[in-house]
């Protein structure tokens, strides 16, 4: 069963998530090696393992850079160095970053930070139906 695909959503990625994605609504500014000056994405959800920004435009799957954002409140800019892991050009528009160099410190007060917000919605749900991946998944795989 492992890494069974269904329409556009890989059921082994959802019920392997470590951690669980959290609405946010912040600017983000993406500085990459291919041009001059950041790019300023709209973080819509996000986790201690990365973040996902919406856009028409994503960068190229398997590019590193630099993401920079400050979560209300804080008294600094949080810089970290994030890999670029899905991009998906349908209804969810954006793209998928996994963060590479969170310190132990910043995870903590990020995962603080995070922990009153909702929980965010799985992407692909519609196509799974109303029951949510993970109770889709497990009927699915007893189904078989």
């Amino acid at each position: 069963m492992c890494g069974k695909v269904v329409g556009m959503c890989d059921v082994t990625s959802i019920l392997a998530r470590a951690d669980v994605r959290r609405v946010v609504d912040m600017s983000c500014a993406i500085v990459t090696s291919r041009y001059d000056v950041p790019l300023i994405y709209r973080a819509t959800d996000m986790s201690t393992s990365g973040l996902w920004a919406t856009t028409s435009k994503p960068l190229v799957q398997g590019e590193v850079v630099v993401a920079c954002f400050q979560p209300r409140g804080w008294s600094r800019e949080l810089q970290v160095f994030a890999e670029v892991v899905r991009v998906d050009q349908g209804p969810d528009r954006g793209m998928g970053l996994s963060f590479l160099d969170l310190t132990v410190d910043e995870s903590f007060r990020l995962s603080m930070w995070l922990r009153g917000r909702r929980e965010a919605r799985p992407r692909g749900a519609e196509q799974l139906g109303a029951e949510g991946p993970a109770a889709w998944a497990l009927r699915t795989a007893i189904a078989v």
